[in-house]
């Protein structure tokens, strides 16, 4: 009797959630590269070392880390791997000026890219898609992420 085991099997298809990563990591790459690696917020460089306050009299070294964020919520497919959707931000100002300053964040939006781009961006953002496996494997080789044999 011959068991059917994964050795048998042919290589399994990759699954969506494997697409969406290698985009959302060539994503984050390219929008931290456009910025230099440097935050547009409060204009720190990845790596740089800060001086953190730990207590009152006491500090340590700490390494800024630049993250890419998004200007309109990653939850909108249509635009969630768009250039245009993208900022480099240090974590400290991702996490809390960001979302804690939301009518300053909008000037700093327009003064970065323009009312009409920027009312472009959430336009777009209002489109309704559902990507297939097909299309995520598509975006992948357009943007040259996978390894043809």
């Amino acid at each position: 009797m011959k068991f059917n085991t994964n050795k048998d099997k042919k290589k399994k298809e990759k699954s969506k959630k494997y697409y969406i990563k290698l985009l959302d990591h060539w994503w984050s790459i390219q929008i931290k590269t456009h910025d230099n690696y440097t935050c547009v917020w409060c204009g720190k460089k990845h790596n740089e070392i800060i001086k953190k306050q730990i207590s009152k009299d006491v500090f340590r070294d700490s390494k800024v880390m630049i993250q890419a964020a998004h200007i309109i919520s990653r939850k909108k497919w249509s635009t969630k791997w768009d250039l245009d959707n993208g900022i480099s931000l240090c974590a400290k100002c991702h996490l809390f000026t960001q979302p804690n300053a939301p009518v300053e964040f909008t000037f700093l939006m327009i003064k970065l890219f323009g009312y009409k781009k920027l009312l472009n961006l959430i336009e777009r953002s209002k489109k309704k898609v559902e990507y297939s496996l097909d299309e995520y494997i598509q975006m992948c080789r357009d943007r040259n992420l996978l390894k043809e044999k």
